[in-house]
């Protein structure tokens, strides 16, 4: 699964949107477009907090960035 798509799938399991990750890792709406879309991803601070924050193993979340960036 690529990392977007654990992105959609944290909001619908959650009931969460853009602008609880916005408040949450105090980023720009426009930077968590950019999640969305897969034209950048979450640095290595901000993957363990996600990891952390839903339960995550990081490990998938650095093998979801990998298989989107192929």
């Amino acid at each position: 699964m690529t990392f977007s798509k654990i992105l959609f799938a944290l909001y619908r399991d959650y009931h969460l949107d853009k602008g609880y990750f916005v408040k949450a890792f105090h980023l720009s709406a426009d930077e968590i477009v950019r999640w969305e879309k897969g034209i950048s991803y979450p640095d290595e601070k901000q993957l363990l907090r996600l990891s952390e924050i839903f339960s995550l193993p990081i490990k998938v979340l650095r093998e979801s960035i990998k298989s989107e960036v192929k």
